[in-house]
């Protein structure tokens, strides 16, 4: 339900964000079977009230797909309205580097 609301800019409405996850007890993360939330819903179809709605009201924009994409990371298929892209990249926290590859000691030659 908070997935075709948010992916639906007709119904982005704040308050129909609200009122669904009142009357309905879901959680604002809720996943669907490709682990996209209603975040990734409303930026993959460019629905930048939806978007902010759902920043606002606690959506966690570090969550990652069955694709590793978060959020942000859709942006670039049907662009957010900058002021959007803007909220929406300050709310994201910044990636984590990868781990550094493990450093192998080499033992020297004995010294004779």
């Amino acid at each position: 339900m908070l997935h075709f609301a948010a992916g639906n800019p007709a119904k982005g409405e704040r308050e129909i964000f609200a009122e669904l996850l009142a009357a309905s007890k879901l959680e604002i993360d809720t996943a669907d079977k490709n682990r996209r939330t209603p975040l990734h819903a409303a930026v993959a179809s460019a629905s930048n009230q939806a978007v902010q709605s759902l920043l606002l009201l606690g959506a966690n924009p570090a969550l990652r797909d069955s694709h590793a994409q978060r959020p942000v990371d859709l942006d670039k298929y049907l662009p957010l309205e900058a002021p959007t892209m803007d909220m929406l990249r300050r709310y994201t926290p910044p990636e984590e580097p990868p781990p550094a590859p493990p450093v192998t000691i080499v033992p020297s030659a004995p010294v004779t």
